[in-house]
């Protein structure tokens, strides 16, 4: 797969949306001459982000090699099974209530939005994420996609700069 390194050219980075749309138009000759499972796999399998689809029942029906490193599952492991696994009990009791609610009512406080949320790893370790969320609508009903992004360097850095600046007052 492709990886895209940082300045120092030490840790992966993860890419803006708009640099990674022009990353994918450039490799359109290699899409070209792909069938369609081998593009959907070569695209999922090169973002940086976790990507997780799941049902209206919040099922999961995909988990990209990124997601599987940010929570520590193995696909097969997570693939069948409610979404709420990859969450802290605090959040997962609600989840199918609020699954429940959108496909009845078609209103949601999160598709079309970013959040952060915690999640959980398969050691029982928590973390702070950003989850995007979207809907595509299908011929067998609407598929919920996750995009994912471990934020924990982020609020690490946010929490420093907060402590300087209470030392500097």
């Amino acid at each position: 797969g492709i990886r895209v390194y940082d300045v120092t050219g030490v840790q992966p980075c993860a890419l803006p949306i708009s640099l990674m749309v022009v990353g994918l138009a450039l490799m359109a000759p290699v899409f070209r001459s792909m069938g369609e499972t081998e593009k959907r796999n070569a695209l999922l399998s090169t973002l940086t982000d976790g990507v997780i689809t799941i049902d209206m029942a919040g099922i999961v029906e995909l988990f990209n090699p990124a997601a599987e490193k940010l929570f520590g599952h193995a696909a097969h492991e997570v693939i069948g099974r409610n979404v709420a696994m990859l969450m802290p009990k605090s959040d997962a009791r609600n989840h199918d209530d609020y699954l429940n609610k959108y496909d009845r009512t078609g209103e949601s406080r999160i598709v079309g939005t970013n959040r952060e949320l915690r999640g959980l790893r398969k050691d029982g370790a928590t973390f702070p994420m950003e989850l995007s969320v979207s809907t595509l609508s299908t011929g067998e009903g609407q598929t919920i996609v996750g995009v994912l992004r471990d934020i924990t360097e982020r609020k690490r850095a946010e929490h420093e700069i907060r402590q300087l600046n209470e030392r500097l007052e």
